[in-house]
């Protein structure tokens, strides 16, 4: 079959002009120079794609920061695998963490690192024989430990937490669980039975993990309830915590919460469902904001909690100076309070001048009679120029006007002043 092909003379071709165009020269990166504030370097990424979306988010966790509202960490064990509880514990201090839910893999970690300050087995090596997970301490004291909390009427999470905090392990200080104890931050802890090692371990009770998770997830789903204008962070978790989210907003929501308006964050290694759509796509349908970003924790997470820390201190120290500025106004309109009575006497003065004005035509009355019949006098001047009779030069000397009656009347007179204006400155223990 012959195909003709087609006739470009007949394309309609419009002017660049009105074309719409995504890339910008006012959006390109600038050049961070050396001495850069954090900041000015965040500022210098372009303002396309995930260069416009970072800075973004961080304003939108400083912004909630700035109105005391949730700030919910939500993190798989990868990022206590990466070395970042430093970077985590921080932001605790600084109260850019109102709560943080981990799966059953970071209590695990994060126990490991307080008591002998290294975790992460080599799987690949220790699956050969079977000794994979079958560390002796790990398992017996969070087993233990999650028990004890259940007959307190603790979830998992803070049970863990309370009991590695009493125990004073040697790497505590490195510990998220036992930092966010004694800063009284909420833990929550989300199992799926059989993923964690202490789930092979001899002391373990399936009903007790099962229990104890679960009102973890009812203390979750409290937290959330108090997400609106919020933000949620999901790092590092591929499947069980955006699972947990998601029904956890929806009794929430069930619930009468008004959760509709939240930013919601997902950083990971690579892209997968759940979470895209669990937390960066469904949740925020009812007009909150959702963002996504690849890269590796060790790197991305540090940049991002960098990038807060700066933003929410020059919020701070904004704010700071607009309450100066505002005691500076106060201070000033007290010292201009004088400055009304200054006025008044002012006033008075002017009243008393115009009396004494009022009385000089009488004076000027009490001429002597032959005065008035000179021919030779100018007419006697208007009003305005009462003030200055000592100006009549032209009367003859013999007809020289009383000097009682030709002086102003200045003995109430008051010096015309103003004040100036005063300006306002403006140690290891064995688990028994």
């Amino acid at each position: 079959m012959k195909v003709e092909p087609v006739d470009l003379c007949k394309i309609k071709t419009y002017p660049i002009k009105e074309r719409e165009n995504k890339t910008k020269v006012k959006d390109f990166a600038k050049v961070s120079q050396k001495g850069d504030s954090f900041k000015q370097f965040i500022d210098s990424l372009p303002a396309i794609l995930k260069g416009k979306d970072f800075p973004s988010l961080v304003k939108d966790i400083a912004e909630a920061f700035n109105k005391r509202k949730t700030i919910l960490w939500a993190m798989g064990d990868s990022v206590i695998k990466c070395g970042l509880n430093p970077i985590i514990i921080n932001l605790m201090q600084k109260g850019l963490v109102s709560a943080i839910a981990l799966q059953g893999a970071g209590i695990i970690h994060d126990a490991e690192i307080a008591l002998i300050g290294e975790t992460s087995e080599d799987v690949a090596f220790s699956i050969k024989d079977g000794r994979f997970g079958m560390v002796e301490e790990t398992g017996r004291i969070l087993n233990k430990a999650i028990k004890e909390g259940l007959e307190q009427g603790l979830g998992m999470g803070e049970a863990v937490a309370k009991r590695l905090t009493e125990l004073n392990f040697p790497y505590e200080k490195h510990s998220l669980l036992v930092q966010a104890y004694k800063l009284d931050i909420p833990v929550t802890v989300h199992v799926a039975m059989g993923t964690d090692i202490i789930h092979m371990h001899p002391t373990c009770e399936g009903g007790v993990i099962g229990e104890a998770s679960h009102v973890d997830f009812r203390r979750f789903a409290a937290l959330i309830a108090k997400l609106e204008e919020g933000v949620f962070l999901n790092i590092g978790s591929a499947v069980i915590l955006p699972e947990v989210f998601l029904k956890a907003l929806s009794i929430a929501r069930n619930l009468g919460y008004k959760v509709n308006k939240f930013t919601t964050v997902n950083l990971d290694m690579l892209q997968h469902y759940r979470p895209m759509e669990n937390v960066v796509k469904r949740p925020t349908a009812t007009g909150g904001k959702g963002y996504t970003f690849i890269g590796h924790h060790e790197i991305m997470l540090p940049l991002l909690a960098r990038a807060i820390a700066e933003e929410t201190e020059n919020s701070q120290q904004s704010t700071e100076n607009s309450l100066q500025k505002t005691e500076v106004r106060e201070e000033k309109t007290e010292t201009q309070e004088p400055k009304t009575e200054d006025r008044e006497q002012k006033t008075e003065v002017r009243e008393e001048k115009t009396e004494n004005q009022e009385q000089k035509p009488e004076n000027q009355e009490q001429k002597p009679e032959n005065q008035e019949q000179k021919p030779e006098d100018k007419e006697q001047k208007t009003e305005d120029s009462l003030w200055f009779i000592e100006d009549r030069e032209q009367k003859p000397e013999n007809q020289e006007p009383k000097s009682e009656d030709k002086k102003p009347n200045t003995e109430n007179r008051t010096p015309n002043t103003e004040d100036k204006e005063q300006e306002g400155s403006w140690q290891w223990t064995n688990e028994k």
